[in-house]
């Protein structure tokens, strides 16, 4: 059987409900029965680019990836924050982050030996009127800039920002009391969304496309 291993990397999250990569583990086996999959969630207190380009090679890439989903989270879009960072440097940091996975050789055989990162956007969050150091409005400018970065380099991306904002009363369907993480039933979209890629990018036999070689 050919072995596939696919790597969610992001913020660390409360483990009250379900993760999409638990549900991965659960149900991709049984669509796709041909592959022996391997699957790891690789999660730091910090989430930052940043910090995820400080930890790649030894938290990620030493597995030798096939698919490695990147969670971007708020917290470096937050001015309270002193994670913060400016749009020139959000974009610089994800383009490091994206070249060094597509560089890596995980010496499967599968689309080349190249992994393929797949980046997942922030979410919107509930705005209120006290200050909280973030907005719609900012998240949508560092949206903006996670996709130039995928364009350039051919990189799938979930632009969960703008599919949850387009939602009928997304706020109370999608997101947590706190305003800035999903509940369970965001969890659920995600998860959706998420396996849709997946099908994108396996064959009906369960194996790895060559999506791209560059």
């Amino acid at each position: 059987m050919i072995k596939t291993t696919i790597v969610g990397y992001g913020k660390t999250q409360t483990k009250l409900m379900e993760h999409y990569m638990d549900r991965l583990e659960k149900y991709l086996p049984l669509y796709y029965p041909n592959i022996s999959w391997q699957f790891l969630d690789v999660r730091l207190k910090e989430g930052t680019s940043k910090k995820y380009n400080e930890n790649l090679k030894s938290k990620v890439l030493v597995y030798n990836p096939n698919i490695v989903f990147v969670e971007l989270s708020l917290e470096e879009l937050n001015t309270n924050n002193a994670t913060f960072v400016s749009l020139d440097t959000y974009e610089n940091e994800l383009d490091n982050l994206i070249n060094e996975i597509k560089s890596s050789n995980n010496r499967t055989g599968l689309n080349g030996c190249m992994p393929i990162p797949i980046l997942i956007t922030p979410i919107p969050m509930k705005e209120s009127k006290e200050d909280r150091g973030c907005s719609n409005s900012r998240i949508s400018q560092y949206t903006y800039r996670a996709k130039t970065v995928s364009a350039k380099h051919d990189c799938p991306i979930i632009d969960l920002f703008s599919i949850m904002r387009k939602q009928p009363q997304y706020e109370e369907q999608f997101i947590n009391e706190e305003g800035t993480a999903l509940n369970e039933k965001g969890v659920d979209l995600l998860y959706d969304i998420v396996f849709i890629e997946l099908t994108r990018l396996i064959n009906y036999q369960g194996v790895l496309k060559d999506r791209f070689i560059s």
